[in-house]
């Protein structure tokens, strides 16, 4: 039981510090961002720091971003390019939060990897420090069994 806890608190450790890291990528990738128009730049990335980080281990569900509603604010001529511009946005966005959360997993399995194969490690040792023992302890006897004989 022990080491499930200690997992689980690798893989929200993870979280809590790839998350707030995939958010400043986020913000730098909408600043970046070309195809949009600057409008939509300022709501996006406040959008981003207002997004709540509150980690529910027990319900990741795999979201995407949705931008389309920032496409309202673009005059009507342009908005079902900036709809298609803001999906692919959001799509970009989404991708970098899923790596972030993924990235989190394999640090938890390769903490848990490596606990297994410390753990077989110190087994295989101590199976082979007991059967040395055992050994010698039986050549001991052997010996004592030997000189009685003799003696």
């Amino acid at each position: 039981m022990l080491g499930v806890a200690i997992l689980i608190s690798v893989f929200v450790g993870q979280i809590q510090s790839n998350i707030p890291q995939a958010r400043n990528n986020a913000i730098q990738v909408v600043q970046k961002d070309t195809t949009i128009p600057a409008q939509f730049h300022p709501l996006i990335i406040n959008g981003l720091k207002h997004a709540s980080t509150n980690v529910n281990s027990s319900n990741l569900q795999t979201k995407s971003v949705n931008l389309a509603q920032y496409a309202n604010n673009a005059p009507p001529q342009f908005r079902a390019q900036a709809r298609a511009s803001l999906q692919a946005l959001g799509d970009k966005i989404t991708a970098l939060f899923k790596q972030a959360v993924v990235q989190s997993f394999e640090t938890t399995w390769l903490a848990a990897a490596f606990g297994a194969v410390v753990g077989f490690i110190l087994a295989f040792v101590t199976l082979v420090f007991r059967r040395r023992g055992s050994k010698v302890q039986q050549s001991g006897e052997t010996v004592e069994a030997d000189a009685a004989l003799v003696g």
